[in-house]
């Protein structure tokens, strides 16, 4: 590979240049009598600046045109590796998948065989045990049993508490979302709680709502005096 270089021979003198240009421009003072004189001046920069920068796009053109040949090549050399790779990983997953596919059969199988020696943990169904972990190759099939039986006796260990419970069907709607029976105890409890202290402000409400106060007044003056007190201070009543 060859290092291309660019030599701008007339740079110190163009630069030096430019500065003399700059320098007058910006001294100038512009009057009425001048402004055309300056006008042609700023055109006549501005034009050489122009041609200027024209040659520089124009030698970074012919710089880059062997750097686009061989940027081309490489992609090329790129794309016929990455679809042979893309074809082989394909089949990678596609094998993988069917792996995955027959240990979920596998697992399906023995989850039936399983599941009928229990008697409450039939709540759960296979798909509510299985989880993607289950299915890695780095998962030995005697560790993914094991799991499976932990969680099925610790699930009958569970509902058997449940089952003795007050909210015992509640409970278990929610033990079968959360797999836990703790967090399943405070969840009920909380809601019941919640319905509890909804119940309450209700009944306030409705109590509120319901109950009546009779005062007799004896006098006409008094009725009035009356009358204005509830009025200033927004007190719901009528006359009977």
């Amino acid at each position: 590979m060859t290092r291309g270089e660019v030599k701008f021979q007339s740079y110190e003198k163009l630069k030096l240049e430019a500065m003399e240009i700059a320098g007058f421009i910006s001294q100038m003072e512009v009057t009425d009598e001048n402004v055309k004189t300056v006008k042609k001046v700023l055109a006549r920069v501005n034009k050489a600046v122009k041609q200027l920068n024209d040659r520089r796009i124009e030698i970074k053109k012919a710089i880059n045109e062997p750097y686009e040949v061989f940027n081309s090549q490489v992609k090329e050399i790129e794309s016929i590796v990455k679809e042979a790779d893309e074809i082989v990983r394909s089949q990678v997953r596609n094998l993988e998948e069917q792996e995955r596919q027959k240990k979920t059969e596998e697992l399906k199988e023995i989850w039936d065989l399983r599941i009928a020696q229990y008697d409450l943990a039939r709540i759960f169904d296979f798909e509510d045990w299985l989880t993607s972990k289950h299915l890695n190759k780095s998962e030995s099939m005697s560790k993914v049993e094991k799991d499976m039986t932990d969680f099925l006796e610790k699930s009958e260990r569970d509902l058997e508490v449940i089952r003795k419970h007050e909210d015992c069907n509640e409970l278990m709607l929610v033990y079968k979302e959360e797999k836990d029976l703790a967090m399943s105890l405070q969840i009920v409890s909380e809601k019941k709680r919640l319905l509890q202290e909804q119940e309450e402000i209700l009944k306030d409400s409705e109590v509120e709502k319901t109950e009546k106060f009779i005062f007799e007044v004896f006098t006409e003056k008094d009725a009035k005096l009356i009358e204005l007190l509830m009025k200033e201070n927004d007190i719901d009543y009528r006359r009977i």
